[in-house]
């Protein structure tokens, strides 16, 4: 004869473990069986005499209670499980930044973090209207950090979205507008003499953009001052003699705009003819340089 011990179960909706006591005469054998997915055993599948089953029990992610049932030494166990414990909704909150924002750099990402409440169990990040079109997803955390959204011109909203066991979710929203730094250089061009010289320009942009001035021909245009700066300034530059008759072009490249140095070459000259006979009567002529 058998006695189970307590003789049904009756448990909150979270996951656990329990014990079962087996009692009966020595030598009598028993086995038990799980009728139900949620219940698993996980010792005491078979014994002999007095014993016990270890059974563990999964969350349940219903509103409402379920019973499950297993078979211990021919008899039927009952195992009454209450509803989820996450029955309520989530909370999230974008932390990083923290409130809607206007970005005018040339930085086009940013770095977004949060939290969300301790009854989450998924966390779904997406973000729309931004160049790359991709999604994010973090699970089974209450803290997170998306590196490196990319942004595009004009508005992008970024939701991310909490979902918990059960499919309750919340949301916050993030709206930042971009604007891309431009560029604009005073003058775009320049025309010089062979002779060595020097020169300057300004660029003018949005406060906080950063730039570099590059010379696209190094040989004999080099940048003396301003080859980088933020916001508004200025480039000096320095251009080499021109040794040859051919004229050349230099160009130095800031923020995506080109300045154009237009040198010419050295003067050379030549005459029509180099000597004329002529009667010894007075007499006028020419000869074409």
């Amino acid at each position: 004869s058998y006695t189970l011990s307590p003789t049904s179960l009756s448990v909150s909706g979270g996951a656990s473990t329990q014990l079962i006591s087996v009692s009966t005469q020595p030598g009598c054998s028993w086995t038990a069986a799980s009728n139900s997915g949620f219940i698993t055993i996980t010792g005491g599948a078979t014994g002999i005499g007095t014993g016990s089953v270890s059974i563990s029990l999964a969350v349940n992610t219903s509103l409402v209670s379920r019973v499950g049932t297993l078979t211990i030494a021919g008899q039927t166990y009952s195992v009454t499980q209450g509803p989820s414990p996450d029955s309520t909704a989530p909370s999230i909150t974008i932390s990083t930044p923290t409130s809607s924002a206007t970005y005018a750099t040339n930085a086009s990402t940013i770095s977004l973090g949060g939290t969300a409440s301790d009854n989450v169990g998924v966390i779904a990040v997406s973000w729309t209207n931004a160049a790359n079109g991709a999604q994010g997803t973090a699970s089974g955390t209450t803290s997170w950090t998306i590196a490196s959204i990319t942004l595009q011109s004009g508005s992008n909203q970024i939701t991310v979205t909490a979902r918990d066991a059960i499919g309750n979710t919340a949301t916050d929203v993030l709206t930042v507008t971009y604007t891309p730094c431009t560029y604009a250089l005073s003058p775009t061009s320049a025309s010089v003499a062979a002779s060595s010289t020097t020169g300057s320009f300004t660029v003018t942009t949005q406060s906080g953009c950063s730039w570099t001035a590059v010379s696209n021909n190094t040989g004999y245009l080099s940048i003396t001052s301003g080859s980088s700066g933020s916001g508004n300034g200025t480039v000096n530059y320095s251009i080499g003699a021109n040794s040859s008759t051919s004229p050349r072009t230099g160009t130095i490249t800031v923020g995506g705009q080109t300045f154009t140095i237009a040198q010419a070459g050295v003067c050379s000259y030549s005459l029509s003819s180099n000597s004329v006979n002529i009667a010894s009567s007075a007499s006028t002529g020419s000869v074409t340089l």
